[in-house]
């Protein structure tokens, strides 16, 4: 609390000082801000019991739910070829929980760093560069990034506009290191990233091929437990871990013992994200393709109603794809639109690892529930679960910027999701699914991460509705309505050790309300 405190007087006097000074020093001093409450009611699980016990929400068991988040933006500018800023969050904050500092009182350590950057241009040049914790998205088109989107990193990018149709961006990011604290602290435990890319625009085509490469040490994700071993868990965001994304493990259980000779793993990414704008019709599209290398093997179990069938040893490796597109077509009086993506699936057998495009921290803007495409502010009931196609197929239909009043605007959406996984990966749940209320892991979400594992036999619908009111010109309300409708399977899912399940359909209304500056 001191510390906020601190940063809070620091920003402050930040504010006070004049901006644009005589001299050589001078610095303009720029404060920016967003400022959003929201309420709402919703049910966030696919299960409501396993055989006679109730199931726990994955997220929390309110069905009611107030919360907020500020975020500070101050920017130094000494002019267009050197500036600096930094980025804070407070929140989010569910009003009564005191760990968030929202308790009477309104006492708790809830103030984040989430960007603190320079950018600055190579002198006599047009290459500019960034240095320092950024939010960072990849290049994308249909639907957001699957790979990293929307996430503060720390590294370097230094992009230069060669000419009007071509330019080179090059970065080097470094997610995570110096967090392994058992033996030979901070030793082989870092995780690199080198990424290239090449915007190009000619007339109404754009598009931005690109490559990412990485390392991952032999130490980037263990954390020494109380009985003299390791964990392979590292939860180094919220609602997201590397281990379960970046491994083969499908249900979430990610600490499975295994080790290796290799010093550092290779990772390796490639994706097309292009757009082309004949307006009124605007179509995107992207294909990504991702390769994790194996870090060692682990052993798991076979068990298909509650008969142990044997122990495999299985691969760390993980491999995808993944292609998604949107066609859209404005009118005056709004826009409707198609998109649909398709990702590869396992196949059946952990022997040769997964099947599914590894990621860092993926989004979507296709649905709100299963995705990120909220109103206003996501999750304020706890509903966005889904950020990531993996494993899945999907088709959808909306129509956006719907205006009949001037200020208003709505939009509504329709999307049916299936999954691509194997159906008889489900062998692997009752032992991969230990203390997650096995093997109900399609039900009620893979813990760490905010996704469903779903397989061929598994299906969901998703509708949305939304609706966006400019109350002034800097304060918006959002009213969002979702609900999904349960389709997964109960016969695939009670094969590993014959439970029952008694699943229920999720649903969210919520409101909120944003003030910008």
């Amino acid at each position: 609390m001191r510390k906020g405190y601190l940063v809070a007087g620091i920003m402050t006097l930040a504010l006070l000082l004049p901006g644009g000074q005589e001299g050589a020093c001078a610095i303009d001093f720029k404060a920016r801000g967003l400022w959003q409450v929201g309420f709402g009611v919703n049910v966030n699980s696919l299960a409501e019991k396993q055989g006679d016990t109730r199931l726990n929400n994955p997220i929390s068991n309110d069905k009611f739910k107030a919360r907020q988040r500020v975020r500070l933006w101050l920017d130094a500018i000494v002019s267009e070829n050197l500036s600096g800023a930094l980025n804070f969050e407070i929140g989010h904050q569910r009003w009564g929980q005191a760990s968030t500092g929202a308790a009477l009182g309104a006492d708790g350590n809830i103030i984040k760093l989430r960007q603190a950057y320079i950018d600055w241009q190579i002198p006599d040049t047009g290459i500019q560069t960034r240095m320092g914790i950024q939010n960072l998205t990849l290049p994308q088109a249909a639907g957001e990034s699957n790979i990293l989107a929307d996430k503060s990193v720390a590294g370097i990018v230094t992009s230069w506009q060669v000419n009007e149709n071509f330019g080179i961006t090059g970065m080097w990011l470094r997610p995570y290191n110096d967090n392994y604290t058992g033996k030979n602290a901070g030793y082989l435990d870092n995780l690199d990233l080198f990424v290239l890319s090449l915007p190009i625009q000619t007339g109404a085509l754009k598009m931005t091929p690109w490559v990412m490469l990485g390392m991952q040490g032999r130490n980037t994700f263990k954390v020494p437990n109380d009985h003299g071993g390791y964990n392979y868990v590292f939860t180094g965001y919220d609602g997201g871990n590397l281990v379960g994304s970046l491994g083969s493990v499908p249900f979430g259980n990610v600490n499975q013992p295994h080790s290796t000779s290799k010093t550092y793993g290779e990772l390796f990414w490639g994706a097309l994200p292009l757009t082309l704008d004949l307006a009124p019709w605007r179509f995107e599209f992207e294909f990504d393709y991702g390769y994790a290398a194996p870090m060692g093997r682990y052993s798991v179990e076979e068990i298909l109603h509650g008969v142990h069938y044997g122990t495999q040893s299985a691969s760390t490796e993980r491999q995808g794809w993944l292609v998604k597109a949107l066609a859209e077509y404005k009118f005056d009086w709004g826009v409707p639109g198609i998109f649909g993506w398709y990702s590869s699936g396992d196949d059946g057998n952990l022997k040769n690892g997964s099947e599914r495009l590894p990621f860092l921290y993926a989004q979507t803007n296709f649905t709100s529930m299963l995705g990120d495409a909220t109103c206003l502010y996501g999750g304020i009931g706890g509903n966005d679960r889904s950020m990531s196609f993996d494993g899945t197929w999907g088709l959808g239909l909306r129509i956006k910027d719907i205006s009949f009043i001037e200020g208003v605007q709505h939009l509504i959406r329709a999307t049916w999701i299936q999954g691509t996984n194997d159906p008889s990966m489900v062998k692997y749940a009752a032992f991969l699914s230990r203390g997650v209320s096995d093997p109900c892991i399609a039900w009620q979400g893979v813990p760490d991460t905010l996704d469903y594992y779903l397989t061929r036999n598994d299906n969901l619908l998703e509708f949305n509705l939304h609706t966006v009111v400019n109350i002034y010109e800097n304060l918006k309300m959002g009213v969002e309505f979702g609900y999904v409708v349960n389709m997964l399977d109960k016969d695939t899912w009670k094969r590993p050790d014959d439970t029952t399940f008694s699943k229920t359909d999720m649903w969210v209304a919520d409101v909120v309300f944003t003030y910008s500056f």
